[in-house]
């Protein structure tokens, strides 16, 4: 798996729409890093990814109690609406596919 775009709206204090285009700007390279101050959103990023894919992130999971698992949770203070959107691609070199 290959994640190549990454968009989100409205997740912790990332608020608005936001993408993080991984094909255009990074190109093929096979390794990056995220790096930013306390509160800038890097761990937001990954949340997207999981909640995409997933429908919930470890974040919400890992060592609370059921009624904080809501994947609402992660939404932004004060807004009504929230999403996460990643494309990938699957499969091997040459025989890839495109999944949003």
């Amino acid at each position: 798996m290959r994640v190549l775009r990454i968009e989100l709206n409205n997740l912790n204090s990332l608020y608005g729409e936001h993408t993080v285009d991984l094909e255009g700007e990074l190109g093929d390279v096979p390794l990056f890093l995220i790096r930013g101050p306390t509160g800038a959103g890097k761990s937001t990023i990954m949340d997207a990814v999981a909640l995409a894919l997933f429908g919930l992130t470890p974040r919400l999971v890992q060592g609370r109690g059921k009624d904080e698992e809501d994947p609402r949770l992660i939404m932004s203070r004060g807004e009504g609406q929230a999403s996460a959107r990643v494309e990938m691609t699957l499969g091997r070199v040459g025989a890839e596919r495109r999944y949003r």
